[in-house]
């Protein structure tokens, strides 16, 4: 049975490791950190997690120009993303220093 960890058990994993198994069909569907997940989608490689509001601003501007509906839904959405992500920071500090934006960014995205 696995238990509610105290701020020192977060890096324990011997109270999950007989159950991880369980947990590994679930675990390789969810999107990594660094997008290493690819499959083939006719001549191009696409990123199987890809989404808009992953993209870096770079990537977002090219596609859509700033201040369109589109452009600013997604900016708008990331910074809503971003708001949630700083207040739960600021209510847990064991969140804040165990999961990081982009983590957290793709949790709300998958």
């Amino acid at each position: 049975e696995c238990k509610q960890p105290s701020n020192s058990d977060w890096t324990n994993m011997k109270q999950y490791e007989q159950k991880m198994h369980l947990l590994e069909p679930y675990l390789d569907i969810l999107p990594g950190r660094h997008y290493d997940t690819k499959e083939k989608s006719g001549s191009t490689t696409k990123d199987a997690h890809d989404h808009p509001l992953t993209w870096p601003k770079s990537t977002l501007e090219s596609l859509f120009p700033k201040y369109t509906h589109t452009y600013d839904l997604i900016v708008h959405y990331r910074r809503m993303i971003q708001s949630e992500y700083e207040s739960l920071g600021q209510k847990s500090n064991v969140f804040a220093h165990n999961v990081d934006f982009s983590e957290y960014l793709n949790m709300r995205v998958n």
